[in-house]
């Protein structure tokens, strides 16, 4: 059965239009959740340790929390002496960080965290995101 008998099949069918725009979001929806799941983590690496201590010692920051989302990168391939090819180990890139402080509440704090971050990761400014803690009620 070639695609076109097919398709003229499935649109015999009732609502097909809707099973598969059904279909196709429960896909999307199931991909996007993947992508997402690292940010769910409860799991603190050592890299948000290592900036959660740092940043908390900057003046009036208070305590800090830290989430890194990171990107595989690609293992890197280099042409030695006599053609030989060595592959490098694939990494982890960061390319993305939210700060969570409790001094942030002050714009000079905020801005001073959001420069040691960029400082120490090599990001630019629309990957960081420095919010204040919430207080609690």
């Amino acid at each position: 059965m070639n695609a076109r008998a097919l398709w003229q099949r499935l649109k015999s069918i009732r609502h097909v239009e809707w099973i598969v725009l059904l279909i196709v979001v429960g896909i999307a929806g199931s991909v996007l959740m993947q992508e997402g799941a690292p940010l769910q983590s409860s799991n603190t690496t050592d890299l948000e340790k290592r900036l959660a201590h740092v940043l908390s010692a900057v003046e009036g920051a208070g305590r800090v929390e830290v989430i890194v989302h990171t990107l595989a990168e690609e293992p890197a391939q280099t042409v030695g002496a006599f053609g030989t090819v060595s592959a490098q180990k694939a990494g982890e890139k960061p390319s993305g960080v939210i700060v969570v402080a409790e001094g942030a509440e002050r714009l000079q704090v905020r801005l001073d965290l959001a420069r040691a971050v960029q400082t120490l990761l090599g990001l630019p400014a629309s990957a960081v995101e420095v919010l204040p803690k919430q207080k609690p009620p």
